[in-house]
């Protein structure tokens, strides 16, 4: 059961970090073809 929790945790910090690297890199390139 703990060990769930540990995957939970980890694929949340996981996508947390990749949305916000992707919001990173994407909104420089809308702003300029805007």
């Amino acid at each position: 059961m703990a060990l769930r929790i540990v995957y939970g945790a980890v694929f949340l910090s996981i996508s947390c970090a990749y949305s916000m690297f992707l919001h990173l890199i994407l909104h420089p390139i809308f702003y300029f073809t805007s």
